[in-house]
Order: C-alpha cells, then sequence, then structure tokens
C-alpha cells in the first residue's frame, strides 16, 4: 500500500519485525524441545496422575508451538511487505524529487 504524492513514508523497521519473528520461532523451539512425559523412575498413582497431566500439557504446548510458528511465518511476511513498500515509496519520492529539480 503506497501513499499518494503527499503521504508519509510507511512506518515501522522491517529489521525489528523480522528479529521478533526469529524470537518467536525461538520460543516455538524451546516449547518443543520440551520432554514432557518423563517422570524417570518414579512409579505409582501419582506418577500416573502426573504423566497424564504432562501429555495434556505437551500436547497444549505443541499446539502453542504451532501458533508461535505460524506468527512468526506472519512477521516475516508482513516485514517483506513493508520492505517493498517503503523501498517503493523512497524510489516514487526521488522520482518526483528528479522530476521537481527538472521543472525548477
Amino acid at each position: 500500500m503506497l501513499p499518494d504524492s503527499a503521504g508519509s513514508r510507511p512506518p515501522g523497521d522491517p529489521g525489528a519485525v523480522e528479529e521478533l519473528a526469529r524470537t518467536v520461532r525461538r520460543a516455538a523451539g524451546r516449547l518443543t524441545a520440551i520432554d514432557i512425559a518423563d517422570v524417570g523412575t518414579w512409579r505409582g498413582y501419582g506418577a500416573e496422575q502426573a504423566t497424564g497431566l504432562l501429555r495434556g500439557a505437551g500436547t497444549g504446548l505443541s499446539t502453542v508451538a504451532d501458533d508461535l510458528r505460524a506468527l512468526a511465518a506472519t512477521l516475516d511476511r508482513a516485514a517483506d511487505e513493508l520492505r517493498r513498500d517503503q523501498r517503493a515509496w523512497d524510489k516514487r519520492a526521488a522520482d518526483r524529487r528528479t522530476r521537481h529539480a527538472a521543472d525548477a
């Protein structure tokens, strides 16, 4: 989305958005790296209860990790779009300056 000739340059820092995407992706990786179902050598009713709860948490963490990866992909696309918009705006602004200088 480019502004008109009187508009402002699209605000934002594509690099910062990409860094946020990397941070979100790392968080997703940490969530999936957790060995949720391992209670070691603990046995008995408490261990069974804990294992069941841990497995449920693992499923939840997997879902959250998937959501975080989807968010990171969205952020990457947004950074690309912002960068394209800024470059296009910069080109239009340079073209306007060139035309203005030629008319002067």
